[in-house]
């Protein structure tokens, strides 16, 4: 497979400045033969999964590029700091999914970044 070029669409960018603690900015490319694939731009590793359907509604599934299994989603919490209450635990959270591959990746922990409310 040729070199693929992933580019972070300019809505997820726009986002991300907005939202620095999300773990999960997807990036997208296609092959010469127009396979589409997908990977956390934010993330060190090169994790590829390639996308298998897509939806009407713009969802998509994927499975790993590495050993074909499908891809699924953990929810990470962020705990949102919003300084009402003096001490954490307001439970209010924003869940974010972030995909992996149950056979090739660790389970992401479900305790995320606390987002700090200004």
């Amino acid at each position: 497979m040729a070199e693929l070029e992933f580019i972070v669409d300019e809505n997820w960018e726009k986002w991300h400045k907005k939202n620095s603690w999300a773990v999960f900015i997807p990036a997208f490319a296609r092959d010469e033969k127009g396979q589409g694939f997908m990977r956390n731009s934010l993330r060190g590793d090169l994790k590829i999964y390639k996308v298998v359907k897509k939806e009407n509604s713009g969802r998509q599934e994927y499975r790993c590029n590495d050993c074909g299994s499908d891809v699924i989603f953990a929810t990470v919490a962020h705990p949102i700091n919003d300084n009402k209450f003096p001490l954490p635990g307001s439970s209010k959270f924003y869940d974010e999914d972030l995909p992996y591959c149950p056979k090739c990746e660790e389970k992401p922990e479900h305790s995320g970044v606390p987002i700090t409310v200004a």
